[in-house]
């Protein structure tokens, strides 16, 4: 397994993914930080993009823009008082107090700071859970495969 991840932070790490990834970080903040366009629209829009990528580059591109949009979706919930996603809407009802206070800088750096930690620590937690739980997976009966698709309904 160990081996499999340090191929993996070599592909990704690689200075031909790296501008890549960037870019899509970018992308993904300005098509958050506009109300009504999220992460699906953003990487709905940039799938066109990765055609004539390199794999490991394209799928860089794209989470990138799906971070990014996570994260870009603050600015609208922050100023506007209207969040671009769901996810936002927290953010809208302690944000934009701060704003019309004059602490709009303080509550954007906030906002991403809570974003970049919350959405580093949970693909840390995919990377060290997903092959444990897969493999226990097939020892479970049908209804309790099932039950996580049932339960996010």
């Amino acid at each position: 397994m160990i081996e499999q991840l340090v191929s993996g932070f070599q592909n990704v790490l690689h200075p031909s993914t790296l501008p890549w990834i960037v870019v899509g970080v970018l992308v993904g903040y300005v098509v958050g930080a506009l109300p009504g366009l999220g992460r699906g629209t953003g990487v709905a829009v940039s799938i066109p993009l990765t055609f004539y990528l390199e794999p490991v580059a394209a799928i860089g591109l794209l989470i990138g823009v799906a971070k990014g949009s996570g994260a870009g979706s603050a600015v609208s919930a922050i100023l506007l008082n209207t969040p671009g996603e769901p996810s936002s809407a927290p953010t809208a009802l302690d944000g934009y107090p701060l704003a019309r206070n004059g602490k709009a800088q303080k509550a954007l750096k906030m906002s991403l700071y809570a974003s970049v930690i919350g959405d580093f620590l949970s693909t840390v937690m995919l990377i060290l859970l997903a092959a444990p739980l897969a493999g226990h997976l097939p020892c479970l009966s049908v209804r309790w495969s099932c039950a996580p698709s049932c339960c996010s309904l």
